[in-house]
């Protein structure tokens, strides 16, 4: 049985069709891939910074006889962190889990 012109021409119109969506889809796709990694790079990259400060910053806290002069005083960056540290360690783990939806 042969298809006429008219129905071959539809034909390849459809498939046309569904080969730009399916183009846009996954190119879309890609995107969101390329966008999630890049966050989650910046998170890690974020997360081994912490890694390596809060040994130093959990050193000077527990040198420290008198540890209100932590929360108090000078303002200085150690400060925020010891304050501040829950607070990163908690939205970090949200983060984490968000990227895993």
């Amino acid at each position: 049985m042969e298809i006429s012109h008219l129905k071959k021409h539809a034909i390849i119109c459809i498939f046309s069709f569904v080969e730009r969506f399916v183009a846009e889809v996954f190119h879309d796709l890609c995107e969101e891939v390329i966008s999630t990694a890049a966050r989650g790079h910046s998170l890690m990259i974020q997360v081994q910074q912490l890694e390596e400060e809060v040994p130093s910053i959990e050193k000077a806290f527990m040198s420290q006889a008198n540890h209100t002069s932590f929360f108090t005083g000078t303002g200085s960056s150690i400060t925020y962190i010891v304050i501040f540290l829950p607070t990163i360690m908690v939205t970090t783990l949200f983060i984490l889990m968000d990227l895993n939806n």
